[in-house]
């Protein structure tokens, strides 16, 4: 009798044990599809998209005539106190490994990296590669968009970008970049930015309301769109560019694949996407100047109809003028406004020049480099 008990003892204590030293199931989890982080007084606010398993969807993991998410909210002195306060709303643990996207509301001060960035550089679930955003007003209003059928999703806003960036007409941000831009000593970089177009109730649908308005005043059609790209420099919100400006400064820094341009070619007028195939960049000093040579060999991405070859080849070639025209117009506006970092002014420097940079920094050599764009 003795022995039994004595096995049936050590038979509970190993269950015991293994109950409560085994890692939690990622099913007892909650699965997070988007993070949206705003400031918040001295501290911050997140706003999170969480899969929803009481949602009208969630009969199927992915069902899109049906809202499968919720959004809840918390806010603390950093982003890891703001999350652990959404966590106490939801009633669970977070799980981050699935998340699509990080949205920051325009207001943003990325000079507090560890107490807005640690949270995710200290978790072994968050992925570097993550998409990061802008908002054009917050956060918390672009993921509080109603989740009825047709809206957008966290989902749907990650394959904005991807398909604005096959076009040529977006820059991509992912959670390593914007640290690498962080740690830089005149840091940029450009972030795709969604705007909120509202359309009051009852009106004509092209007509549109107040862009940004709050989660809760949101009218009954709402509408993302995504045509800009934000420029952060030094961590704050500094300007924007153009979906096909922010394309080609990513084709010119080697971030991006991808390029638009819309070009006329005998009365004909067509827009098209090119594909960099090649990126050679040079840099030399010159009359007191640092010239950055980049020749980038780019052909169509897509087939277009033509009557003729000859017709084909003159319209290419129209669009490889027109895109070398506006890259230099374009290096020639961020070198006049401070933004030449964002072509990856540094690291050319730190390539070519690296007692110079040593010497005076990329900031005081910023006024003394012009850029030479050719696309053939």
């Amino acid at each position: 009798m003795k022995r039994i008990f004595f096995f049936i003892s050590i038979a509970m204590l190993g269950v015991i044990y293994y109950s409560a030293g085994r890692p939690m199931e990622i099913a007892d989890r909650v699965m997070i599809h988007a993070i949206g982080i705003d400031p918040e007084g001295s501290g911050f606010r997140v706003t999170m998209q969480v899969f929803s398993p009481t949602s009208g969807g969630s009969e199927t993991a992915i069902d899109p005539s049906q809202p499968n998410v919720s959004i809840v909210g918390g806010s603390g002195r950093n982003v890891a106190e703001a999350i652990n306060d959404c966590e106490t709303h939801l009633g669970g643990r977070v799980f981050i490994g699935q998340n699509k996207l990080i949205v920051f509301g325009r207001s943003i001060d990325m000079t507090r990296k560890n107490e807005l960035l640690g949270f995710f550089l200290s978790s072994s679930e968050a992925y570097l590669n993550t998409d990061c955003a802008m908002s054009s007003g917050t956060a918390a209003e672009l993921l509080s968009v109603p989740m009825m059928s047709g809206g957008i999703t966290s989902e749907k806003l990650a394959m904005m970008i991807s398909s604005e960036c096959e076009r040529g007409r977006c820059a991509k941000c992912s959670l390593m970049q914007l640290l690498e831009s962080s740690e830089e000593e005149n840091g940029s970089v450009l972030m795709p930015e969604f705007s909120l177009m509202t359309k009051p109730k009852g009106g004509s649908a092209d007509s549109s309301g107040e862009e940004g308005s709050a989660p809760e005043k949101l009218p009954e059609s709402s509408r993302v769109i995504l045509n800009k790209c934000a420029v952060l420099r030094e961590g704050r919100f500094a300007g924007e560019l153009s979906g096909s400006e922010a394309g080609l400064a990513a084709a010119i820094n080697g971030s991006g694949t991808n390029v638009f341009a819309d070009a006329e070619y005998n009365g004909q007028r067509l827009g098209c996407t090119l594909h960099i195939t090649d990126r050679d960049i040079t840099a030399f000093r010159e009359n007191g100047e640092l010239i950055i040579r980049a020749k980038l060999t780019a052909a169509p991405a897509d087939e277009q109809f033509f009557p003729d070859s000859r017709e084909r080849e003159g319209h290419n070639r129209a669009a490889l003028e027109k895109l070398t025209a506006e890259a230099n117009e374009l290096a020639d506006k961020l070198g006049d406004s401070g933004g030449a970092e964002i072509l990856g002014t540094e690291r050319i420097l730190r390539r070519h020049f690296p007692s110079l940079l040593r010497k005076h920094g990329a900031e005081a050599l910023t006024d003394m480099i012009r850029f030479e764009i050719v696309f053939g």
